[in-house]
Formats: C-alpha cells, sequence, structure tokens
C-alpha cells in the first residue's frame, strides 16, 4: 500500500535541509531480515545471496516510500570476515557460534580482512553496487555497518569484552585498532560507490557500558570513521545507537554524524534540548511496543506526538523506529506507520512551529 508522493526521497531531502518545505515529514525504517518474509525469502538466503538482499530493499521502497534504504552488515557481519563463526537460521537473525578472540590462543592471531575476500563483505559491496544502480537516483542507498566497539563484542563474546575492559584495556585498544584497518579498507571500496553509510552501535550504550568507558573505547573508533568518510565523500555518516544513551548525548553530537538515531528508552525532547542544534535527530516509535503489537491508534498517538515535539528541532527530525522492527512484524503495521506519517503532513518543514 504506497502512498503517493509527490517528491522523490531523494528530493524531499535536499528540500528538507535546505528549510524548504516538503510533501510529507521524512521517516526511515529499520528493516532488513524481517523484511525477507514480504517477499518470500528465507533470513538465510537474504544473508548470502546480493540479489535478494537488493530485491528487499527495492520491494521496501517501493511499498512504503521510506527515505533511505541500505545494505546491511549486521551486527556480526565484520567479525565474521575476521574470525568469528556465525550461525544462520533458516527463518530468524544471525546469531554467533563461536567468537574468534574467545580463545585465548587466538588473542595475538587478530588480521584486518580483505573486503573483497573475506566472510560476507564482497557480498555486501556486490549487493551495494547493484542497488545504487537499480534505485539510487530515486532514494539514498547506504553501507550498514556495525561499529567497531560492537564488532569487537561480536570477535571477543560481550561477557569477555566487559571484564577486558578493566583488566586488560591496552589489549582491548590493540584489537580495536585491528579492526579499524578493516574498517578503513570496507569505507575506501564502499565509498566508490557512492554510497552514504549508517553506523549501528548497540554495545556501546549506557545500558551496557559506563560514560567513561563510553567516550574511552567508543567515542574515539567511531569518530575515526566518521572522518574517513567525510575524507572520501565530503558527507558524515548517520549513527544508531541501542539502549540508553542521555548521559552520552553530548559526547555522541562530538562524533560529527549527519544524524543520530536514538531507542526509544530516550526522552527524545531531552535530547532536542541538549543536542537538537548540532545533529540531526531520528526516532524513536516503539519498534515492538507500539508498531509490532499495538493498535492504528497506538501508532497513530505516538507518530503524532513525537511529530508535533520534534518537527522544529534545529538541525532536523526524522521519525523512525527506536530500534529494529521484530522478526514478527506484520507487513499491515508498517503500512499503518506510513500511513500515520502522511496523516500529520502539516509537520512537513523544520521551521514549521
Amino acid at each position: 500500500m504506497r502512498f503517493k508522493d509527490e517528491m522523490t526521497s531523494k528530493e524531499r531531502m535536499t528540500a528538507y535541509f535546505n528549510n524548504e518545505d516538503v510533501d510529507r515529514p521524512p521517516f526511515s525504517l529499520s528493516l532488513g531480515e524481517p523484511a525477507a518474509k514480504f517477499i518470500n525469502i528465507s533470513s538465510y538466503d537474504h544473508y548470502h545471496n546480493a540479489d535478494r538482499m537488493v530485491d528487499i530493499e527495492e520491494y521496501c521502497y517501493n511499498r512504503f516510500g521510506q527515505d533511505g534504504i541500505s545494505i546491511r552488515a549486521g551486527l556480526h557481519g565484520f567479525a565474521e570476515a575476521m574470525g568469528s563463526k556465525l550461525y544462520f537460521p533458516q527463518y530468524g537473525l544471525t546469531l554467533v557460534e563461536e567468537p574468534f578472540l574467545a580463545s585465548n590462543e587466538n588473542h595475538d592471531k587478530l588480521s584486518p580482512a580483505d573486503p573483497h575476500k573475506d566472510g560476507r563483505l564482497p557480498i555486501f559491496l556486490e549487493a551495494l553496487e547493484k542497488l545504487q544502480e537499480r534505485c539510487g537516483e530515486m532514494v539514498g542507498v547506504s553501507a550498514s555497518i556495525p561499529g567497531p566497539f560492537t564488532t569487537l563484542s561480536s570477535l571477543r563474546g560481550s561477557e569477555n569484552l566487559m571484564k577486558d575492559l578493566y583488566s586488560r584495556p591496552d589489549m582491548v585498544n590493540k584489537w580495536l585498532d585491528i579492526i579499524m584497518e578493516t574498517f578503513n579498507l570496507y569505507i575506501d571500496e564502499a565509498s566508490k560507490l557512492n554510497v552514504g553509510f549508517l553506523f549501528a552501535e548497540p554495545m556501546g550504550s549506557c545500558s551496557l557500558i559506563s560514560p567513561k568507558m563510553f567516550k574511552k573505547f567508543v567515542q574515539p573508533y567511531l569518530s575515526k570513521c566518521s572522518d574517513r568518510i567525510f575524507n572520501k565523500t565530503g558527507k558524515r555518516p548517520s549513527l544508531h545507537i541501542c539502549g540508553q544513551t542521555e548521559k552520552i548525548l553530548k559526547d555522541l553530537a562530538e562524533i560529527k554524524v549527519s544524524s543520530l538515531s536514538l531507542d526509544n528508552v530516550v526522552d527524545m525532547e531531552k535530547a532536542k534540548e541538549e543536542i537538537g542544534k548540532e545533529v540531526c535527530l531520528v526516532g524513536n516509535v516503539k519498534p515492538v511496543e507500539t508498531i509490532a503489537d499495538g493498535t492504528k491508534e497506538d501508532i497513530f498517538n505516538e507518530v503524532g506526538y513525537l511529530l508535533a515535539k520534534l518537527h522544529d528541532s534545529p538541525k532536523g527530525y526524522i521519525i523512525a523506529p527506536g530500534c529494529q522492527l521484530p522478526m514478527t512484524i506484520d507487513i499491515e503495521k508498517i503500512d499503518m506507520f506510513v500511513e500515520a506519517v502522511h496523516k500529520f503532513n502539516k509537520f512537513n518543514s523544520k521551521n514549521k512551529k
């Protein structure tokens, strides 16, 4: 059920960030694996086939019209390329089966991955190129990448990593430096395709580590990624971070990203007050409680509330789920979310009160 838009996504986003009126408020969706079933593709096929990745993204854009599509490496895709073994269910999300650095004998064996040879990195690059060719004139295409700290968690195991932050910080930094070599290589290759970048760093939230640890082990490496991308493309990446981040909002803004997507546990009005003048905010409709399990009225109420409160955020606001939609999501619920965005199209400009 595609609503008829008056502008392409690229036209809309260009006008929006030039403080011009647009046909409706910008919105984004976090789909990927949960959307495979919409075109009768298994999660496994989606994970391993570039054409299927492209088919899913193209279908979702044609159906929903979201302002941005991406090829997702998943939270564990870079760790896989660097040695971790993953479990791929036929239908469901990937899991880390054997973290490479969980074995003591591998602690000094970590090495950068080759984006053209290792793991599924070549598949992601192939899919990015094909998606850009197929849809890039209408909508922005991005490479969705796990953050360096989240990648280390998938290489080491989250419990081990939490202990390492205190007991062996020098080793953590050593591993992160090697991971950054992989990121730099991938960024350089993906940049040649004229795509954007989106980072997901769920392991870096204050739900798991302290603000002090964030500043030491997460912020510097995300900043390096952002600077690398800016030097290669002239544009800054987007960042999504799950969990509680209210204590590090200023630190997140210092990373210099084009937009910051926040979890639904975060008070978006507080975020607007603290960093709305520094970065475009994205979020944060409850993906499970409201969209997946709520009624149409619930969805409309929350979308309307957030647009009313955030539409005039100085650097912009893009309404979106607070995190990835669950594997159980019904397509009709996404249609309701999209319908709600169109209903509140009076909030179609940053400079309208």
